[in-house]
Order: C-alpha cells, then sequence, then structure tokens
C-alpha cells in the first residue's frame, strides 16, 4: 500500500508487540510504548507532576493485569468520574503515568470491553481542553491506543476513540502529525468503511496492512449488530470523516493528504453511500483537495473513480452535496492535463449541463458554467461537447440570459471557445484549398506491395 511516510516517519514498534507481550506492564511503559513525537513532550516537563497517593495506587491498580477484573473496571471507572470534571482535566493530563496508563489498559489483549470504553472515554474527557489538545497526543502510547480504538470491535469504544481524534484535529500541529502517522490512518480509514466488518464484512479490506495490530474478537460478537450498535458506528465514521475535513483544509498537507492512498480509497468507496448530510462531508473533503492544483493531476490519473465519484454527486438532490461535487470539478477543469479526460468520463458532460440549465442555485448554475467554459478551451473537447445531447442548445440558451450578466458572460465566452475551434479546422481546409487540387486530402488507401 502506498503511503507519504517513510520508516524514520514510524512512530515506532507495532502494536502487535505491545499487545500480544508477556513482559510485566511497567516494562512495556519503560521499553515499548512509544512517543508520538519525544521532542515536542519535551516541552511539557516541567509542568508535569507526580500523582498523589490516592492517584498513585488508582494507576497501579489499573495497570496490574493480575488485580481481580472487578476492582480494575471499578479502578478505570474512577479515572473516568475523575477526568469528567472539568477544573481536574488539565491538571491530570499534566500527571505522569495518567494517559500513559489510560492507554495501556485500551492497548492490552487481556482488557475488557468495558474496561476500555472507561478508559477511551477518560482519554476524551482529557482531549476537551484547548490546552491538552498538544499533550494528550504526544503522550507515550496515546496515538497506538487511539489507532486501536478505532477498530475496536465494541463500537462504544470505537465511537469515543473517534470522537477522541475529531476533538484533537483542532490542532494544526496534530492534524501534520496525525496524517503522517500509519497507524492512525489505517485505523481511521478502516472505521469509515462503517461497521459491518465486525460481523460479516471484515473481508471486503482484506488482512489489515501494515503493522498495526487489530482486536480481533470476532468469536464473541457472533449475532447482528443492535440498532444501538449501528448508531454508534455510525456516530464513528462521522467523527473520523469530520476530521478528515479538517484536515483537508491544512494547505501545507493537502499535497500528502492527496496522496495518502488508504484515505482516498476510503472517501471513494463510501461516496454516496450514507445518509445525505453525511455524504457531504465526504464530498466536501473530496473538494479540499482539489483545491491544491497540484493535486488535479493526481486525482483524475492516480485514484481511480474519484471523478466517477464526484459525477455522481454532482446528480445528488441534496443542495451541499451537489455544490461541492460542481466546485471540486471546476478546480480539476482548470488543469490543461486532465481537460480531455474530463470530456470523457461517461455522464460527466449531461450531468454538468443539466445543472447548468435546470439548476436554481445561481452559485450552481454558475460552477456548471465555468466547468464548461473550462473545459471548452482544449481543442479535443469540441466533439465530446457538440455531441454532448443539450450542452451547445443549453449555452445558446444562456447567451440570452437576463437575469445573470455573468452566467450570459460566461455561455458566451464558451460559444467563442468553441466556434474558435470551429473556424481554426474551417480555415484549414481553406488554406488547403487554396494551394491546389493535388494538395487536397483524397482519403486514398496506401499499401505496401499488397498482391491483387
Amino acid at each position: 500500500m502506498s503511503m507519504c511516510i517513510n520508516d524514520a516517519q514510524r512512530e515506532g514498534p507495532p502494536l502487535e508487540l505491545i499487545v500480544n507481550t508477556k513482559t510485566k506492564r511497567n516494562k512495556i511503559i519503560a521499553e515499548e510504548m512509544v512517543w508520538v513525537n519525544e521532542e515536542d513532550f519535551k516541552e511539557f516537563e516541567e509542568s508535569m507532576k507526580q500523582p498523589h497517593d490516592r492517584l498513585e495506587k488508582l494507576l497501579k491498580t489499573v495497570e496490574d493485569v493480575d488485580t481481580n477484573t472487578a476492582y480494575r473496571v471499578n479502578a478505570c471507572g474512577a479515572l473516568k468520574t475523575l477526568t469528567a470534571s472539568k477544573k481536574n482535566r488539565s491538571r491530570l493530563a499534566r500527571t505522569w503515568g495518567v494517559v500513559s496508563g489510560l492507554a495501556m489498559v485500551i492497548l492490552h489483549k487481556r482488557s475488557t470491553g468495558e474496561e476500555r470504553l472507561r478508559c477511551m472515554t477518560a482519554l476524551l474527557h482529557l482531549s476537551v481542553p484547548e490546552q491538552n489538545w498538544r499533550i494528550v497526543y504526544c503522550s507515550k502510547g496515546f496515538t497506538q491506543a487511539l489507532a486501536s480504538g478505532m477498530v475496536d470491535d465494541y463500537p462504544k469504544v470505537r465511537q469515543t476513540a473517534c470522537m477522541c481524534l475529531e476533538m484533537l484535529t483542532k490542532l494544526e500541529d496534530n492534524r501534520v502529525s496525525m496524517l503522517h502517522n500509519e497507524h492512525i490512518v489505517e485505523a481511521a480509514s478502516r472505521t469509515i468503511g462503517f461497521a459491518q466488518d465486525l460481523y460479516d464484512e471484515v473481508d471486503d479490506y482484506g488482512p489489515w496492512q501494515g503493522d498495526v495490530f487489530v482486536r480481533d474478537r470476532l468469536s464473541d460478537n457472533i449475532g447482528s449488530p443492535s440498532a444501538s450498535e449501528i448508531a454508534a458506528l455510525k456516530k464513528a465514521r462521522l467523527s473520523i470523516l469530520r476530521a478528515f475535513l479538517v484536515i483537508s483544509k491544512c494547505q501545507q498537507i493537502s499535497h500528502d493528504f492527496a496522496r495518502t492512498q488508504p484515505i482516498m480509497d476510503a472517501l471513494i468507496r463510501v461516496s454516496g453511500t450514507m445518509e445525505d448530510e453525511v455524504n457531504a462531508v465526504c464530498i466536501a473533503t473530496m473538494m479540499n483537495v482539489t483545491r491544491l492544483p497540484d493535486n488535479a493531476w493526481h486525482v483524475v490519473f492516480r485514484c481511480p473513480n474519484f471523478v466517477n465519484a464526484l459525477v455522481k454527486a454532482v446528480e445528488s438532490t441534496y443542495d451541499d452535496c451537489s455544490q461541492c461535487a460542481l466546485y471540486a470539478l471546476q478546480n480539476i477543469s482548470c488543469s490543461s492535463p486532465c481537460r480531455q479526460e474530463l470530456a470523457s468520463i461517461p455522464n460527466l458532460l449531461v450531468a454538468v449541463t443539466r445543472k447548468a440549465f435546470g439548476s436554481t442555485s445561481t452559485d450552481r448554475r454558475t460552477a456548471a458554467m465555468h466547468i464548461l467554459k473550462n473545459l471548452s478551451d482544449d481543442p479535443c473537447n469540441l466533439i465530446y461537447m457538440t455531441n454532448t445531447p443539450g450542452c451547445v442548445a443549453t449555452l445558446l440558451a444562456l447567451t440570452n440570459e437576463r437575469k445573470d450578466p455573468m452566467l450570459r458572460y460566461v455561455a458566451c465566452d464558451t460559444i467563442a471557445h468553441l466556434a474558435h475551434w470551429l473556424q481554426t479546422s474551417a480555415q484549414t481546409g481553406a488554406d488547403l484549398t487554396s494551394t491546389g487540387k493535388n494538395q487536397l486530402p483524397n482519403l486514398e488507401n496506401v499499401v505496401w506491395e499488397q498482391w491483387r
């Protein structure tokens, strides 16, 4: 799988080493749990405090795998309750062992679903204050726990982990790190595929790509998901899509975002299959990818079905979805190498022409007209456009548009482009005629010593 990261950017050892280790838990913290960026965390070291006696005892209970399960569940619940208080969140995030201890419970293979849910909820509480966004994300083991939580087979754990990711993307430094974190990219991309992979569609994605450990308890979850589980998984997917939408708005990483194949494949795969409001978030993310000119050629020629997904979205009855798709196609059509390929894509010109003529929104009509105008700038598209039913008729009709001068101007400009290519073609024939009859093309087939 193509990823825009190199070995130097990887976080550390694969999660499988962490969750399957047989060493003592204190050694897991010291030797195997990794920092997302240890250098960034050093700026917080001066503000870090040692836990008081009662909290330290609580953390030891959570971390001891030999402790009675009921005690550990209660200890996780106590940490969840402590973090629920707004006044405690900043202090707890800056207490040694709190974030890493919660992360370890989530990562451990023997932890129960209730333990993981309570610990992930505690991490979500700690991620709410703005002053905690960086320190929580940079804490040892946190990104690994986040990735594990996003692919957890308990829907509530997934939902909470995805909400945590969405919260932390509000900080730009976190966005850059998340996109270059293979664990998070893989987990988030898989989560977008929605919940059925927990039960009967896990093979749609095939085996887990890369080093990320996927918690496998399918044998413990036989049966169809309940309505509440489906709702939780839908919310998890929406949180991931919102996080990707925020990341896609960051210009400095737009180039890498478009070339992170798991994300692009996931967006294309689910587009048009969700509720209108959720699908609009997906298409808006794809639209943001096209805002960087360098991405145009890549999404057209290196991302299969990217443009086809946009064409389907153009025809959507949901206004926001249709408008974002039109803006995306408008951006792509500004790239000269992409124009002929766009015009040849089935139903693209038909869908855009319909929006230019029949849409009730001036913005959507204008965007559609700009697409046609951009495509008309390539002489090879003359045939595509004249052969598209209603395309030329729509352009001619809009040249008489009285309510919107800009729409009329763009329509006239497009007609002028098409007329220019027709005139150029006709002029070529006239030039040949003036040179004499023998110079005219005769359409004769020429063979080489063919036997007759």
